[in-house]
């Protein structure tokens, strides 16, 4: 009877870090998305000529130019922020999962070197994201 409870509470475990693990996927691709959108967005407000424009076209080209890159920083650390809180997630996860009688915990999610290059991708995107806006706003603003 108790190697079904454990084996029940092995399985929600392993549910739960499928969840997180999801929703890592998903705001990444939210992530991307959202940048693809922002740098075409730039893009476009660069290439807009400024002759025969009506009044006021100026302004609204400089504070597009300005805002994007804002926006896409502002997009990229609240994503970054939920990335991080379900990896956080997924170690508390694999800490509680290491607490059954046992169970090896890297059964749950892999060794942590399959672990730490897995999560490269949601680590380090935003990061480069990050960079580009950071380096626009600084050298072209």
């Amino acid at each position: 009877m108790s190697a079904n409870i454990l084996f029940l509470d092995l399985e929600s475990i392993r549910h739960r870090i499928e969840h997180e693990d999801n929703l890592i996927s998903q705001r990444i691709s939210w992530l991307v998305n959202s940048q693809a959108f922002l740098v075409t967005a730039y893009a476009i407000s660069l290439n807009g000529s400024l002759e025969a424009k009506p009044k006021g076209y100026l302004d609204a080209s400089q504070f597009l130019l300005r805002s994007i890159p804002i926006t896409g920083i502002a997009c990229i650390l609240l994503l970054w922020l939920t990335i991080v809180g379900a990896i956080l997630a997924m170690a508390d996860l694999r800490t509680l999962a290491s607490k059954k009688e046992g169970f090896d915990p890297d059964l749950i999610q892999g060794r942590p070197l399959t672990r730490i290059l897995g999560l490269s991708v949601p680590v380090f995107v935003p990061a480069v994201f990050l960079v580009i806006w950071v380096v626009l706003l600084w050298k072209f603003h």
